[in-house]
């Protein structure tokens, strides 16, 4: 019986300890789900941040292009007024020169600078609004790698 009773505390023992390896496995298993999945949301944050910088950065970029562009159509009006009133002045002389016609001309050359600068605005917007969205896209991707990533492994 003695042999009986030694046989089967071994096979206890040695059941005990698969059952506690088995534990250990599950635990470590856990642990590293937990770690992947934390990375994967430090991953996120790290893109949405990186998503929100770029965005910034356009933004301020654009609105430096707006800033100089009406810089630049204010700069032409004042010209435009200078010249107008060096007209008026010339014109009170008697040289012969026409202030119409002359603002006339640069009535034109004006508007055809706004012209430009609405088409420059247009696309600056266009771009900006292309780019917002490829980086929408881009974050969303990255989420995706991360979340399957973290799931497979």
């Amino acid at each position: 019986m003695s042999a009986s009773v030694a046989e089967k505390q071994r096979f206890v023992e040695t059941d005990e300890r698969r059952i506690k390896q088995e534990q250990m496995q599950q635990q470590q298993m856990q642990m590293q789900q937990q770690q992947q999945a934390l990375e994967a949301q430090m991953q996120d944050k790290q893109a949405e941040r990186q998503f929100k910088d770029t965005l910034n950065q356009r933004d301020n970029e654009t609105k430096v292009v707006v800033a100089e562009i009406n810089s630049q159509a204010e700069m032409a009006i004042l010209q435009l007024k200078n010249r107008m009133t060096e007209m008026d002045e010339m014109n009170e002389d008697n040289d012969g020169i026409s202030p119409d016609e002359y603002s006339q001309e640069a009535k034109d050359r004006l508007m055809e600078q706004m012209r430009e600068f609405d088409e420059r605005l247009k696309l600056d917007r266009d771009r900006l609004e292309f780019d917002k969205q490829r980086s929408k896209e881009d974050l969303a991707i990255k989420r995706t790698k991360a979340k399957s990533g973290g799931q497979k492994k």
